[in-house]
C-alpha cells in the first residue's frame, strides 16, 4: 500500500509536483518541498496497518510522540468542541499526514483536505483507503491563503500546527470567507508565549548536537498574531490549554533526557503544574485556539477559556 511513499516518484510525477509547485509562491514551494522530504522521511516504511484511526482516541500507532505530548488530548478536544459533524462540510485546512481528516469522515463528516504539499495530501488519500473513507474525503493541493472554495463553503474548518506557517492576517480573511455564518473552526498550534522555549527553539535546536523539526519559514504562533488572526477572521476567538507541555519536550533535544524513566519524570511534573498552577497554563508550548463565525457584525475580541480548561 505504501510502496509509492517509499520510493522516489517516476520522473512523470517529478515532473507533475514540479509543475504543482511552481504555481505557488517562494515561500510556499519551500514549505512544500520541506514537508513532502519529511513524509517520505516519517512515513516511507509504513505498512497500511499503521494508517488505521480510531475517531475516538486520534492514536496514531507509529507516532508515540503525539501521546506523550499529549497531543492525541489536543485532538480530543477539537472534535468535542466540534460536536456533531455527521453529515456537515469540513475543510481540513492543512491535512498532514491525514488523521484528522480521516477521523472527521469516520465521524460521519464530508471532509475537504487541503494541504501545499503534494505528498502529504497523498499520503491522506492512503490513509483514507486503509479506513475505508475515500467516498467522504476529497483531496486538494491546495496554498491554504488562496483556497479554491466558494463563499460559505464549510459547516466547520480544522487544523492542526499549520496557522504558524501561513500569514494569519491572510489566512483568518480566508477562514472566515469559506466558512458559512455560525460555523465553527478550531485549530491545535504551538505558543511563542512562553520566551525560555522561544529562546531554545531560535538558538538552540538544530545546533550543538540538537534535532531542529520545523522547516526555517516558520515560527511558533504569537500573542499577537492570535489577535490579527481574530480581526481578520471577524468572529469570537477563545484560546484554551488542554495539557501543559513544557519540561517534556527535553525528551525530544536533550539525549540525557530520553530515557523511560525520565520522560516519566517530566511528564508528571508536567501534569502536576497543569493541575496544581492554573495560571502557568498559559506557558505551554501547545494552545488550542476556536474560531466562531459571526452570524451578524460584531466587535472581535480574542478571550482565554480561563484556568478551567
Amino acid at each position: 500500500m505504501l510502496n509509492d511513499l517509499k520510493e522516489e516518484p517516476s520522473q512523470t510525477a517529478a515532473n507533475s509536483y514540479s509543475d504543482t509547485l511552481t504555481e505557488f509562491p517562494t515561500r510556499q514551494q519551500r514549505e512544500a518541498e520541506f514537508w513532502n522530504h519529511k513524509v517520505l522521511r516519517a512515513h516511507g516504511e509504513r505498512s497500511a496497518a499503521d494508517l488505521r484511526v480510531d475517531p475516538e482516541t486520534c492514536i496514531d500507532p507509529r507516532r508515540d510522540e503525539l501521546c506523550y505530548y499529549s497531543v492525541t488530548d489536543f485532538y480530543r478536544c477539537g472534535l468535542r468542541r466540534l460536536g456533531d459533524v455527521a453529515g456537515k462540510r469540513v475543510l481540513d485546512y492543512g491535512c498532514g499526514d491525514g488523521l484528522l481528516s480521516v477521523a472527521l469522515a469516520k465521524k460521519g463528516a464530508e471532509v475537504d483536505a487541503v494541504d501545499i504539499s503534494p505528498r502529504s495530501v497523498e499520503l491522506t488519500g492512503l490513509r483514507a483507503q486503509v479506513n475505508g473513507v475515500s467516498d467522504r474525503i476529497r483531496l486538494h493541493v491546495m496554498d491554504a491563503q488562496n483556497l479554491a472554495f466558494p463563499d460559505d463553503s464549510f459547516d466547520c474548518v480544522v487544523g492542526s500546527f499549520i496557522l504558524h506557517h501561513v500569514d494569519v492576517a491572510t489566512a483568518g480573511r480566508e477562514i472566515g470567507r469559506v466558512l458559512i455564518p455560525g460555523g465553527k473552526a478550531f485549530f491545535v498550534e504551538n505558543s511563542a508565549s512562553n520566551k525560555l522555549l522561544v529562546f531554545a527553539r531560535n538558538h538552540i535546536a538544530g545546533r550543538y548536537g540538537t534535532p531542529k523539526y520545523g522547516s526555517d519559514d516558520e515560527s511558533p504562533l504569537t500573542p499577537e498574531q492570535v489577535e490579527v488572526l481574530g480581526r481578520c477572521f471577524r468572529g469570537d476567538v477563545v484560546v484554551r490549554y488542554p495539557s501543559f507541555v513544557f519540561l517534556r519536550l527535553l525528551a525530544g533535544y536533550a539525549p540525557l533526557c530520553s530515557g523511560k524513566a525520565m520522560m516519566k519524570m517530566l511528564a508528571a511534573a508536567d501534569h502536576l503544574v497543569f493541575r496544581c498552577l492554573p495560571p502557568l497554563r498559559k506557558y505551554s508550548y501547545f494552545q488550542t485556539i476556536e474560531l466562531r463565525k459571526a452570524t451578524a457584525p460584531q466587535a472581535v475580541a480574542v478571550r482565554s477559556a480561563g484556568p478551567s480548561s
